[in-house]
């Protein structure tokens, strides 16, 4: 019988075990195939590439690692044509087409912990891992994609569902996954981009943001794995048991109070996983609140009172909450519920006590107020309470309900709001009292109560012209108990619902009419529930496994029982090791011994998998032989190089393949060879520094050669893998068994030379820099500011007025925006003009003086701070500056802008511009005083917006849409068109004589465009008027083309002021220069 270890590049396992049953059971391959006729193990670059092909290999992870996924399953093309108007009310409309796809791709075997890093065609775009630099990126790409753990009781995913129909979709138990429902690939073509995952495969470290908050606790994960969390905070959030809300992103808790504060918002901290008090400014509720929400864009929140302002609203900033408005009519009864419109976050749905139910509120940047938009007919008598609100998905309408009635309002339809559908509950035999949520799904309802039936499920049906039923569908799995509150995520699929005494329990919608239980979760009477519309995004660290474990999983899949092995001395961790193909179980398990240094032993009965560097077990003598020891086969020294280099994963370069190297001396000068081993683990660079370092010196101490010798069966105890002593003509050897056979009464060992200082090294890697954070991705704001100043060039001297719009990314991602303009007063927007270069705008930190505005102003200095990091000023020569070059505005504080120009500019040691030498109130826009924080805008780079006369006095708001965002992200400013780029500048030197009852005046006019040594007056001046004042009679007025005139002032008093004002077509008259004679 042959007992023989492993080598470290070995072949088969199966061949080299004692026990034939072992050694076939290890060989096979770890998919329940039969050995192949030529096996790989795993190597680098195995799972460095999404597949789509079938039957392909399922990764296992292990530790943390990165693989490439196998798509699964893509859903239907979706082409959707959408229009754009260029203008409201005229101008081309532009029709294109976006596609749009839902696809699933398979990670790995599950259940895994969770996703730290994703890779999309290699950038990087999703990392939660401690000190990501992307976080903001990472939350707003977890909104896009739906994981899977991979759990054995996994549910089958509803976008899945919902395209292949209930009871077709399957749920991939054992594998977990990822989906991107209805992923936007239009600038792609079509093609679905390539991804890497950096997996956790067990155990993270993963603190996530809140995902549901209750009155008594906050849950983190997802809907299909939620996770209650201790808090040693949490019993300040929300003591009172009010109901509450959670910012989309999680990050903001806001809670009803029934003690002052009556509001209180709390920030969670990941670091400490606590609730940190949030600083409120402004007003704040001066009575009880019973409800609180934020908008899907988290820059709102609005807040029920029973005190004096009974809705209030106030702006999400960085630091906060800040009081922004309450509505000034419309909120005279209390605010029972609210709800943001899920399509357009500045309308607020809000259930009313009283007669009239429902009333819709419209926040609005400028003025700055809160309107009543509209409100519903009244539809209750006196003394019935109002109850909860929800929007149908699209925001077209609004449901209603007090618990046994249910009111359906069209939203766009009259003001006040008929109802298109109202049902007496109680005849139908439920009640939803608890809510009535609406799917996004062909009008499905789930009804909530408190009493039995506790959840049903209704669909409306459109029956006929303004007909409408509700149908009643199969009920749910009931909880053990009425429900005392519920909630509906915002994607609409998951319910939530609270029993009373039972925790959580999580519905999965389908987008449709069944209702399928996914888990009950926590304990006790969790009361109000408020939902994080986002993904729960949470910040975490890689776990490593131990490579007993790591081994013991391999051959417990080949078949064999934990009695059949002994790993128990492989207590290395390891950081990570993927096996992603056909490999037999021995493959898979050499190549980790070159990394770790262990080997393979069979005997009695139980494979062995001993590490090497071990104490020697016996020394043999020359008594113990029982022939001479063959001449060792001493193996070439050109074989074994002078370098030899690692190749590995290592996790801080993404993964890529790092090298670790190794160099060795020797008087042998045919020593100059090199050679690379690879690796298939994961290792920073100390700890592949030390095994290069190791497998270096193994492989020259193997230069030795092997050494066969015989001996007495006495020493059957002896097994392959031990470490023996030879002591032959007075020197000991240290020798490692590789093979052990026993016939005919003797022992014939095969050996190898071996030292246990091989196995250790004491050395430090360098460590590989950090690679490169991707640029940032999120497009963020645009910077907006429309410029009512003087044409600045002639050709915007035209038959209407223009204005200047100048837009600016506050993103190195921003790629160019869109100016929409409102005539009506936000509800509704037309594009005016596109900017993809930019203007170069920033926000003035000093203050700034009043000066002169006919002399050169050396003694101020304009510092101010750039928007955009990657902007620069540069100093103009003199040539340039007298050429008008330098020109910027600065926003006065009472409204307008002055004109200035700078030549010399310097950045200062904190990266602000210091401007000077400047010019003041240039086009006579007036050289005044600013404050700090007075907007900045460098003229070169504004647009021409065009205005109709007929806006002239009117407000008008304006939004810039950053590319690639929605429009209802940019906030909207307003403005007074006042038209001065058609505004006539005053007259200038103006010279008023008298002689006896004549009086005659002369002055040079100021046309607005040409030179100064050429002027040229504009397309619409029709030249100036005067007026002739002594204070007593009525003032004389006429309108002349010649720059003086002559008048009979006979009926004048002695004393007469004589004003000379240039007249505009558009704008009529301009400023007047007076003299009195």
């Amino acid at each position: 019988m042959a007992r023989q270890v492993l080598p470290i590049v070995g072949a088969v396992v199966g061949a080299y075990f004692g026990n034939p049953a072992l050694g076939y059971a290890v060989g096979a391959a770890i998919g329940n195939a039969v050995d192949p006729l030529v096996v790989q193990g795993p190597k680098i670059g195995d799972t460095a590439i999404q597949t789509s092909a079938e039957g392909a290999y399922r990764a296992i992870v292990y530790g943390t690692a990165a693989v490439a996924g196998n798509l699964i399953w893509t859903g239907p093309k979706i082409i959707r044509k959408e229009k754009e108007q260029a203008a409201k009310g005229g101008g081309p409309v532009t029709e294109y087409e976006r596609l749009f796809q839902s696809f699933a791709i398979r990670i790995c075997e599950g259940p895994i912990s969770g996703i730290l890093r994703i890779w999309e065609d290699e950038k990087l775009v999703y990392d939660v891992r401690e000190g990501s630099t992307i976080p903001e990126e990472s939350t707003k790409f977890a909104s896009r994609f739906v994981l899977h753990l991979g759990g054995e009781d996994q549910l089958p995913d509803s976008e899945i569902e919902s395209v292949l129909g209930i009871g077709n979709a399957p749920a991939y138990r054992g594998s977990a996954y990822i989906v991107f429902p209805k992923a936007d690939l239009t600038d792609r073509r079509g093609s679905i981009p390539q991804y890497r995952f950096e997996v956790v495969a067990r155990d993270a470290d993963i603190t996530w943001s809140p995902k549901v908050v209750t009155s008594e606790a906050y849950f983190t994960g997802t809907y299909d794995d939620l996770t209650q969390q201790p808090s040693t905070t949490f019993g300040t959030v929300n003591p009172s048991a009010k109901p509450l809300a959670v910012s989309p992103d999680g990050t903001l808790t806001a809670s009803c109070w029934f003690s002052a504060p009556y509001l209180r918002v709390y920030r969670f901290d990941r670091e400490s996983e606590s609730f940190q008090p949030v600083t409120i400014t402004g007003l704040v509720p001066d009575g009880i609140c019973d409800t609180v929400a934020f908008s899907s864009d988290q820059n709102w929140m609005a807040v029920g009172n029973r005190g004096t302002r009974k809705l209030m609203v106030y702006r999400v900033t960085e630091s906060g909450l800040e009081f922004f408005a309450s509505p000034v009519t419309g909120a005279e009864t209390n605010v029972v519920h609210i709800r943001f419109c899920p399509t357009n976050s500045l309308r607020i749905g809000c259930s009313m006590t009283g007669e009239v139910p429902v009333k819709i509120f419209l926040i609005r940047s400028v003025p700055g107020d809160v309107m009543l938009l509209r409100q519903s007919v009244a539809v209750y008598s006196a003394g019935e309470n109002a109850g909860l609100v929800e929007w149908r998905p699209d925001g077209l309408m609004i449901c209603q309900t007090n618990g046994t009635k249910v009111f359906i309002f069209n939203v766009e339809s009259a003001n006040p709001m008929p109802y298109l559908f109202s049902q007496n509950l109680l005849l139908l035999g439920v009640r939803a009292d608890r809510g009535a949520y609406w799917s996004e799904f062909l009008d499905f309802f789930y009804f909530t109560s408190g009493s039995a039936p506790y959840i049903t499920v209704f669909r409306l049906l459109h029956t006929g012209e303004d007909a409408y039923v509700l149908d009643r569908y199969p009920d749910p799995v009931q909880p053990g108990a009425g429900i005392y509150s519920a909630a509906l995520s915002f994607d609409r699929r998951y319910l939530l619902v609270a029993p009373i005494g039972l925790g959580l329990r999580v519905y999965s919608t389908n987008l449709m009419e069944r209702l399928t239980l996914v888990s009950d979760v926590g304990t006790g009477t969790q009361r109000y529930i408020a939902l994080n519309d986002g993904l729960s995004v949470g910040s975490g660290t890689s776990v490593p496994d131990t490579l007993s474990a790591i081994v013991s999983d391999i051959t417990d899949r080949c078949g064999l029982s934990d009695s059949d092995y002994d790993a128990s001395e492989l207590i290395d961790p390891v950081a990570g090791f993927v096996l992603a193909g056909g490999y037999t179980g021995a493959s898979a398990i050499n190549a980790l011994r070159a990394p770790y240094f262990f080997d393979a032993s069979e005997y009695d009965g139980v494979i062995h998998f001993p590490k090497r560097g071990k104490p020697v077990v016996r020394t043999l003598t020359f008594d113990d032989l029982i022939d001479e020891p063959e001449t060792s086969t001493r193996e070439d020294a050109r074989e074994f190089p002078a370098k030899l280099h690692l190749e590995y994963q290592n996790a801080i370069s993404g993964y890529e393949t790092a090298k670790a190297t190794s160099a060795r001396s020797s008087t042998d000068v045919r020593v100059t060879g090199e050679t690379s081993v690879s690796v298939p683990v994961v290792m920073d660079s100390t700890e592949a520094q030390k095994t290069v370092v190791k497998l270096h010196k193994v492989a020259w101490t193997d230069q030795e050669g092997e050494l066969p010798f015989s001996i007495s069966d006495e020493h059957l105890d002896l097994v392959a893998a031990d470490n023996i002593g030879l002591a032959l003509r007075g020197s000991v050897f240290r020798l490692r068994i590789e093979k052990f056979e026993h016939a005919a009464g003797e022992i014939k060992l095969t050996c190898r030379h071996d030292r246990q200082s091989a196995y250790t090294a004491n050395v430090t890697g360098v460590p590989l820099p950090e690679p490169t954070p991707p640029p940032n991705s999120i497009v963020g704001a645009t910077q907006l500011a429309i410029l009512d100043i003087p044409a600045l060039v002639d050709i915007n001297d035209l038959a209407n007025p223009v204005e200047y719009a100048a837009m600016s990314g506050i993103s190195e991602a921003w790629y160019g925006a869109t100016l929409q303009r409102s005539l009506d007063g936000g509800s509704s927007f037309g594009s005016v003009l596109q900017d993809s270069s930019g203007t170069v705008m920033g926000t003035l930190l000093q203050e700034l003086p009043g000066a002169s505005e006919f002399y050169r102003d050396r003694t101020n200095r304009v510092v101010v701070a750039l928007s955009n990091p990657s902007d620069v000023l540069e100093d103009l020569s003199e040539s340039s500056f007298l050429s008008e070059g330098g020109a910027f505005a600065l926003e006065k504080a009472g409204g307008g802008w002055e004109i200035l120009q700078y030549k010399d500019v310097d950045e200062d040691s904190a990266g602000n511009w210091v401007l000077s030498d400047l010019l003041r109130g240039r086009l006579d826009s007036g050289a005044s005083a600013h404050a700090v924080g007075a907007r900045f805008v460098l003229l070169a780079g504004v647009k021409v917006l065009n205005v109709t006369s007929g806006l002239i006095g009117q407000t008008v708001l304006d939004r810039a849409v950053s590319s690639g965002t929605a429009p209802e992200t940019a906030t909207p400013q307003g403005h007074t068109v006042t038209a001065q780029s058609q505004r006539e500048w005053p007259v200038a030197s103006l010279r008023v004589r008298r002689d006896g009852s004549t009086i005659s005046a002369d002055w040079a006019p100021r046309h607005r465009f040409g030179t100064e040594l050429n002027p040229i007056a504009s397309i619409n001046f029709q030249g100036f008027r005067v007026v002739l004042n002594d204070g007593v009679a009525p003032p004389v007025s006429f309108d002349t083309t010649s720059p003086s005139f002559t008048y009979d002032a006979s009926s004048l008093g002695s004393s007469v002021t004589v004003s000379v004002s240039s007249i505009n077509r558009i704008t009529g008259l301009g400023p007047a220069t007076s003299e009195t004679v």
